[in-house]
């Protein structure tokens, strides 16, 4: 399985192109044409609030 953002995901989809730091690169150079990756996307957490917190009621 491979872990990614979305940006990265969307350059994936549309270029089928995967990149990595030299950390991966063995890893990387060990995938064959008809192997079956698995990505998984990170979602960006946004917190809003709309008022100061709320203790316990």
């Amino acid at each position: 399985m491979y872990v990614t953002n979305e940006e990265n995901w969307r350059v994936v989809r549309g270029r089928h192109v995967w990149g990595v730091s030299d950390r991966y690169k063995r890893r990387i150079e060990e995938i064959r044409e008809d192997d079956f990756l698995v990505f998984y996307v990170r979602l960006k957490r946004i917190a809003a609030s709309s008022g100061p917190p709320r203790g316990p009621t």
